[in-house]
C-alpha cells in the first residue's frame, strides 16, 4: 500500500511539471507541491564547449560566455527497458521535457551493451540479431560486424531534442562494468563470430576492457567510431567514455580518449572528453587515473572505504580539470539540495542520478522523495545564480567565510552558502566601495534584499530564513 502511495506521488507530481511546462512554453517558472519557483530559460547552444581558458573549472562557447552544466539523468533516458528503473521513456522525449521544466542545461545519455544485467529486454541493441543460431535464453545470436542502425537514429534522436531544448549532453559509450556479468554481444556463445570476451570462463568478461583480445578492441573502435559520425554534427554533445567501469581498464579508457581525438579530426566540429569514477568497484587510487588522464573533464566517485569527500565535504575544484560530481558514482542513487550547493560553490558542475517515475528498490532506502525534489530544484537554482553571477572570474574561497562554502571574485562578488542556515561572517577586506546584499532560499528560490553595506572588513549576515541560504554579496558599480 504504502509502495503504491509513493508511486502515485511521483506520477502525481510529474503530471504537475508537464502541466506547468506546457502552461508556460520555454517555462520560467514551475511547480512542485503548490511551491511555484522560478528556473532558467536555457539560451540557444551556439557552438561545441570548451574549456574556458579564463577559468578552466568550466567551460565555454563561441560567445565567450562561461557554461556551467547541471542536471538529472536516468537509465532509459534512450532505451528503451523493463525492470527496476526501467520504462518506455527511450522511445519518447518526457524526460528531457521533465529536466527542462526543471531549469537544468545537462543529462547523461546511458548506453547498455546487453540486457540481463539489472534491466530486461533493453532494446533497441547496438548489433543486428542475425542468427540463424540462438542464445541461451532463446533469441537471435548477434552479429558484431553488423550495426542496428535503429541504435544509432535512437540516440541521434535524443542529441538533437536536448539540443533543441538548450540541454548538453554526455553521450555514454559503454555501460556499467556490472554488464559484463550479463549477457554480454562478447560471450561466444552469444556472438556468431567466434568472439570470445570472456576467455577465463569466470562469468564476467571484464577482458573486453583491457585491450587483451585484440578482436574485440578492432570491433569496439569501430562502434566508436560509428556513434561519432551519428552525434559529430551537433554542438550539445560531451563524451564519456564508460559508466564505472574498475580500474583494471584504465588503459582502456585511455585508449578511446585517444581514438575520440584522432578520429574527430577529420570531422566539422571537436568534442570534450570525459573520464569517470570506477564507482568503487575496485581497490585502488581511482581519483588519480582520473586526474592523470587524457580527459578534459571528470566525475569523481567513492573513496576506497566506500565513502567519499564528495558526498559531504567536497573538496575544491583547482581547475587542473573540469569536474562534474555525479550521484551515481557516489550514493548510486541519493545527494540533496544541501549537496548541490556545496558542489557548486567548491567550483563544480553536478550531475544528478534520478529514479524519475520508477522505483529503484535500494533508493528508497537511501534517499526521500523530499529529497529527490530538493536536489532536482536545487540544480536548477544554482544555474540561475550562475548566470547571474561573473562566474568565469570567481574560484572557492573557503577562507572567506566562516561557513566555509565561498565562490567569490575577491572584492567583486561571493556567493555563499550557509549549510545550516543562521548566521554567518564574511571577509570582505579586499572589497572597497559599497556592496549588494541578496538572499537566496535554496529550494523555493525565494529571494530577500539586505541592506547595502560597506567592503573593508569582516561582516556579519543573519539570514532571514529557518532553514539553509545562499549569500550572494555584490560590488555595486
Amino acid at each position: 500500500m504504502q509502495k503504491n502511495r509513493f508511486v502515485f506521488c511521483i506520477l502525481s507530481f510529474l503530471f504537475l511539471v508537464q502541466k506547468n511546462y506546457a502552461q508556460t512554453g520555454k517555462n520560467i517558472t514551475t511547480v512542485v507541491n503548490n511551491t511555484t519557483y522560478k528556473v532558467v530559460k536555457n539560451p540557444p547552444i551556439k557552438s561545441v564547449l570548451r574549456i574556458n581558458p579564463s577559468n578552466t573549472r568550466y567551460f565555454t562557447d563561441a560567445t565567450g560566455r562561461t557554461i556551467y552544466l547541471t542536471g538529472s539523468h536516468t537509465w532509459s533516458n534512450v532505451l528503451d527497458m523493463t525492470g527496476p528503473g526501467g520504462h518506455q521513456d527511450g522511445r519518447k522525449n518526457t524526460f528531457l521535457d521533465w529536466i527542462e521544466a526543471y531549469g537544468h542545461n545537462f543529462t547523461r545519455l546511458w548506453a547498455f551493451e546487453n540486457d540481463g544485467f539489472v534491466f530486461k529486454d533493453v532494446e533497441p541493441q547496438v548489433y543486428m540479431r542475425t542468427g540463424p543460431e540462438m542464445t541461451a535464453d532463446g533469441k537471435l545470436k548477434y552479429d558484431l560486424t553488423r550495426f542496428n542502425q535503429k541504435y544509432f537514429d535512437r540516440l541521434k534522436s535524443k542529441v538533437s531534442a536536448a539540443q533543441k531544448r538548450g540541454i548538453y549532453v554526455s553521450v555514454v559509450l559503454f555501460g556499467h562494468s556490472g554488464n559484463l556479468k550479463g549477457a554480454t554481444y562478447f560471450k561466444k556463445e552469444n556472438n556468431i563470430n567466434g568472439i570470445d570476451g570472456d576467455p577465463d570462463n569466470d562469468g564476467y568478461a571484464i577482458e573486453t576492457r583491457q585491450l587483451k583480445i585484440p578482436a574485440v578492441t578492432a570491433i569496439q573502435d569501430a562502434y566508436v567510431k560509428k556513434i561519432i559520425e551519428t552525434v559529430n554534427s551537433f554542438d550539445n554533445v560531451l563524451y564519456e567514455i564508460a559508466c564505472e567501469s574498475d580500474l583494471t581498464t584504465t588503459e582502456w579508457q585511455y585508449h578511446f580518449i585517444h581514438l575520440i581525438r584522432e578520429y574527430e579530426k577529420i570531422f566539422s566540429k571537436q568534442h570534450l572528453i570525459g573520464m569517470s569514477s570506477d564507482g568503487g568497484y575496485g581497490p585502488g587510487d581511482d581519483t588519480k587515473r582520473l586526474f592523470d588522464s587524457p580527459a578534459d573533464w571528470i566525475a569523481p566517485g567513492w573513496d576506497n572505504d566506500k565513502m567519499s569527500s564528495y558526498m559531504t565535504d567536497p573538496p575544491d575544484a583547482t581547475g587542473e580539470k573540469i569536474i562534474m560530481t555525479d550521484t551515481d558514482h557516489l550514493w548510486g542513487v541519493g545527494g540533496d539540495s544541501k549537496w548541490v550547493w556545496k558542489t557548486f560553490t567548491r567550483g563544480m558542475h553536478s550531475s544528478y542520478m534520478d529514479p524519475y517515475t520508477e522505483l529503484d528498490p535500494e533508493a528508497t532506502l537511501k534517499v526521500s522523495q523530499g529529497q529527490f525534489d530538493s536536489a532536482r530544484i536545487a540544480m536548477g537554482q544554482t544555474l540561475r545564480l550562475a548566470n547571474r553571477a561573473n562566474l568565469s572570474a570567481m574560484a572557492p574561497y573557503d577562507r572567506l567565510s566562516s561557513s566555509s562554502f565561498c565562490l567569490a571574485n575577491p572584492g567583486k562578488e561571493y556567493i555563499v552558502y550557509l549549510p545550516k542556515g543562521s548566521e554567518v561572517t564574511v571577509d570582505l577586506s579586499a572589497a572597497r566601495g559599497k556592496m549588494s546584499v541578496e538572499w537566496l532560499e535554496p529550494v523555493t528560490g525565494k529571494t530577500a534584499k539586505d541592506k547595502t553595506i560597506a567592503g573593508g572588513n569582516k561582516t556579519q549576515f543573519n539570514s532571514p530564513f529557518s532553514g539553509d541560504a545562499v549569500l550572494h554579496i555584490s560590488k555595486i558599480k
